[in-house]
Parts: structure tokens; C-alpha cells; sequence
């Protein structure tokens, strides 16, 4: 059995979208257009009016959108999760051996529910272990978020601790795990088939990990590296 369960969720879907088009209730991660592109599913004026609504018409209104679109085209996402997941089990195994070669650390889920969205912000639970995909986005980009989200389960499983305990604030840990995903590229070729370019405010961070990543004999030495250089960005 795979350790992907692939479904969708209207409910999660509706609040999805009530924290991106209706309030966005994110960081733009230093791109200062991130908020519109998030919701390109979307057309600019259904947005715009969207924004004007009290929070309970807001609510109704992407409820009543999201669930003509689900029964409209609920053949396409039926086939996005059949396809997902035959091309998830088909990589499972390689990918999380390569996890486990790059942490140096034991894969550890069993089962970890990927939910579908229809925005291009892709939100997790680390706690509950599930985070979401755009199934708009398409199978290679679908792909490599699942690779970016495992990438990130894998960091604060066995990289928070050890951060905390060199005095990373959880703003330097937060900005280091989303650096780390620049390693989708590295360790998962053949694999992914889509570039990861992370988010703009991470792109001096990113590439130091790059350029230094072959320095260390672990994962380990290399975080304690890492732990150092965040300190000198002064994010």
C-alpha cells in the first residue's frame, strides 16, 4: 500500500480559497504579486467582487463555484488521482531511499493524505501529516510539490531540533526549510521532471546550499553549516 492517499476535500477547498481570494492570510514569500497568482483559477472580477463580501457571502459564493466546477469536471480529477497515484507508487520506493540517503535518517510515514486544491498555494500539516496539491497545475507540476511538501516533512522531522538547539528562531527555521527544497533538484533527477525554484526571498540561501552541499561529510554537518549562514543573512 502507498504511503499517498490522494482525494479531494470541498470543504478544505472552500477554506483554502477563503484564505487566499477572499483574505490572503499568507507571506508573500518576497514576490509582492504572489497574492493574484495564487488564484488564477480564478477570473481578476469574480476576485475583486469576491473581496467586497462579508465573510459569510464570501463563504457561500466559492461554495456555490466549487461545487459546480467539482460536479462539472469531476471525471478530470477522478483521472488526476488514479494517475497520481500509479505515478507515485511507480517512484515511491527510489524516492524514499534517496530521502533516507540524503537525511541520513529513516522515512517514518506510513500514510499521509494529499488533498487536492484549486489554488497555487500548497499548504501542510506536519502534525496531522497531509498537505495539498493544485490539481490544475498539471502531473509534473503535482509532482514535484509532492516532492517540495515530503521534502519539508523530512526537515522538521529530523532538522528543527537541532536548529532550535543552535538558536534558530523559528523564523531563520522557516526560511532554512523552505531554502532546503532547492534539493528536489539535486536528489531527485530522473525522478522530477519539473525545476523547484522556491520562492524569491530564499534565493541567496538556496544557492549557498547548493554551492556548499558536497563540503560536508552529512546532512548533519551541513545543517550546522547552514545554522551559521542564516545568521549572517540577517532575514
Amino acid at each position: 500500500m502507498s504511503i499517498l492517499t490522494f482525494k479531494y476535500d470541498l470543504g478544505r477547498d472552500i477554506e483554502h480559497n477563503m484564505n487566499t481570494a477572499y483574505k490572503f492570510k499568507y507571506s508573500n514569500r518576497g514576490n509582492k504579486s504572489r497574492e493574484w497568482q495564487v488564484c488564477s483559477h480564478l477570473e481578476p472580477e469574480f476576485v475583486k467582487r469576491l473581496k467586497k463580501m462579508n465573510e459569510n457571502d464570501a463563504r457561500q459564493t466559492l461554495s456555490l463555484f466549487l461545487t459546480e466546477q467539482y460536479k462539472n469536471n469531476q471525471d478530470v480529477m477522478d483521472s488526476i488521482i488514479d494517475s497520481m497515484t500509479q505515478i507515485w507508487q511507480k517512484r515511491e520506493k527510489d524516492s524514499i531511499e534517496r530521502f533516507e540517503k540524503f537525511f541520513g535518517r529513516s522515512f517514518i510515514w506510513k500514510n499521509i493524505t494529499v488533498y487536492l486544491i484549486t489554488t497555487r498555494i500548497c499548504p501542510y500539516n506536519f502534525e496531522e501529516k497531509w498537505f495539498m496539491i493544485n490539481w490544475l497545475a498539471g502531473l509534473p507540476s503535482i509532482l514535484r510539490t509532492i516532492y517540495h511538501e515530503l521534502m519539508h516533512f523530512m526537515f522538521l522531522e529530523y532538522s528543527k531540533k537541532i536548529l532550535e538547539e543552535n538558536k534558530c528562531t523559528p523564523k531563520e527555521i522557516d526560511f532554512l526549510k523552505e531554502a532546503y527544497s532547492i534539493f528536489v533538484n539535486t536528489e531527485f533527477k530522473g525522478l522530477n521532471l519539473e525545476y523547484d525554484y522556491g520562492h524569491l526571498e530564499q534565493k541567496d540561501m538556496r544557492r549557498w546550499l547548493l554551492d556548499n552541499k558536497d563540503k560536508y561529510n552529512t546532512h548533519q554537518d551541513l545543517l550546522l553549516a547552514s545554522a551559521k549562514k542564516i545568521k549572517e543573512l540577517n532575514i
